[in-house]
């Protein structure tokens, strides 16, 4: 079994006039939700083997938050090719991982990931399913099973959504925002 958690950064602050994209903040906003899914991942118990990573700063500090609050020492990736990337681009960043790996967080941005995200599930609870269909808000968080024995093997339909959590679906102290935002 390998599992999948997609994790969209936390919201962004709006691009300056004389900004790159890639060189935007997280608001405090974004800092307080990426924390509370840290925090949620610890409490739910997740086993994480790495992190993947766009090279975007909102992403960075998505991960970084993320991971002090999540507690432990996972080994961090930052990928170039999963900054904007499409769900093919990040579907072949998955299979190139080793196969001894069992989990694998993906820290990047829509529309690429919310499109992977439903693309693999063909089944889950029906109301996560429908919540995931709706929207991946900032900062929200997929969790994907995949039945498969090689990250080669996981593909459109194999997945099954655990469950999907949004930063309002947290204690509203730790939430932070739940807008879509931009990617």
């Amino acid at each position: 079994m390998k599992f999948l958690y997609f994790l969209r950064h936390g919201k962004a602050e709006a691009p300056q006039f004389d900004q790159e994209d890639r060189d935007r903040r997280l608001t405090s906003s974004g800092q307080r939700s990426a924390t509370a899914m840290g925090n949620h991942a610890r409490e739910r118990g997740f086993r994480i083997d790495v992190v993947l990573t766009s090279t975007a700063r909102r992403t960075a500090e998505t991960t970084e938050l993320f991971l002090a609050a999540f507690g432990q020492s996972v080994p961090v990736r930052q990928l170039t090719g999963l900054y904007l990337a499409s769900p093919e681009e990040i579907l072949a960043h998955v299979a190139e991982l080793d196969d001894a790996t069992d989990s694998v967080v993906i820290i990047g941005h829509n529309p690429g990931l919310s499109e992977l995200a439903i693309m693999l599930v063909a089944s889950g609870p029906a109301p996560a399913r429908s919540l995931l269909a709706r929207g991946f808000p900032t900062a929200a968080l997929a969790e994907i099973a995949v039945d498969a024995a090689s990250w080669r093997q996981v593909a459109p339909g194999r997945g099954r959504l655990v469950r999907f959590t949004r930063p309002g679906d947290l204690p509203a102290d730790t939430a932070g925002d739940q807008e879509p935002g931009a990617a």
